[in-house]
This record gives structure tokens, sequence and C-alpha cells, in this order.
């Protein structure tokens, strides 16, 4: 796991409330340029989901989760590809539920910024290697009936006629690195998918 974010959904964007990430294994140049992405394809997913629904959607070797409550309280998580999906939802529901035990609605449907929520930490920490749960006793009775929707891409939740390519140029909020970052990253990953 890279990235772990709440997020309160507002129209086609999102305010993060609180996050958490892991980033040591990118190169030292690469990180900052990582996290804005990840930010980036957390917001524009979270924005783009129904609430009542959990969905995952692939990009390149990453997998970006979210679920949105009917509440508008959401929660999203960034993985490498081998990361169950299951599992990654479980992490979030566990997420939503310990941040709204520790914040109430009426305090977080008010944020502007941030807001302190130390939980965040432990549950990244449980989380970030899924090798370390039990799996079995885990799944059992945790995963809701709510529907996990998988995507290929993020290409795929996008609008009629709107391309990643120039949402990422077209954005305010990540920086010429991270833009340059997910551009060589494209560009590597097609170079090598016609073996």
């Amino acid at each position: 796991m890279y990235y772990l974010a709440v997020i309160r959904k507002q129209s086609l964007k999102g305010a993060i409330l609180s996050s958490c990430s892991d980033f040591s294994s990118f190169g030292f140049f690469q990180k900052k340029s990582a996290r804005e992405f990840m930010r980036f394809s957390s917001l524009m997913l979270v924005g783009r989901t129904e609430p009542e629904t959990k969905i995952s959607v692939r990009e390149q070797t990453y997998v970006c989760h979210a679920f949105v409550q009917s509440d508008r309280l959401a929660a999203a998580a960034v993985t490498d590809d081998e990361y169950p999906p299951n599992v990654a939802h479980i992490c979030l529901s566990q997420l939503l539920s310990d941040f709204e035990a520790y914040l109430p609605p009426r305090i977080w449907k008010r944020a502007e910024d941030s807001v302190e929520f130390p939980g965040i930490n432990a549950i990244f920490e449980k989380y970030s290697s899924p090798k370390n749960l039990d799996l079995v006793t885990t799944t059992q009775g945790q995963i809701d009936e709510t529907k996990i929707i998988l995507h290929q891409t993020l290409e795929s939740i996008l609008q009629r006629g709107e391309k990643l390519d120039e949402l990422v140029n077209k954005a305010d909020d990540l920086s010429l690195q991270a833009k340059t970052f997910y551009k060589s990253a494209r560009k590597s990953n097609n170079c090598c998918s016609g073996i």
C-alpha cells in the first residue's frame, strides 16, 4: 500500500481530511511526483464514484480503491496491482468507521483543511502488507453487500470524450514533476506492452 486517505466528496472534487503514505520504494526524485499523482487519482476517483459504491480501478501497475458512503465521506487507497481488492475495501471500511467514531459528522463536514486523525497511521500499518493479515477471519463478516466495481483503467471512468492525459495536463493541483512522472510511466509501460 502506497497511499491511504479519508476524503469528503464534494461535486467532482473532494477535500482530503486525513492521509498517510509510504513512498520508500520510489526513488528520491520520484517520491513527490508519485505522491501528487496518487493524491490526484484518489480525488478524481472519489469525485466520480456514486455514494454507496466500492470501486477498484487499475492504472498501469497501480490500483486505486475507493469507497464512498451515503453521507459523502469517502476513503481511497493506492496499492500495487498484486494487492487483493477485497482486503483494500476491508481497510477502507475500517478507516471510515474509525474516522467517524473519532470525528462526528458535524465536525468533518465543516472542516476546510485536513483534520487530526491519529488512527490512520495504525490502519495504514496494519494493512500495508496483506500477507500479515489473517484473511479468512478478516474477510468473514467484514465485507458488506456493497458491490465492488472493477475497472481496468482510470480511462474507463472518465466522462465521455475525456482523456486522462488531457486531465493530467489541465490539472492545477499537479506539479510539472508529477505530470512528467505520469508521462514517463505511461511511455515506459507502452514500450513494454508489445513484448
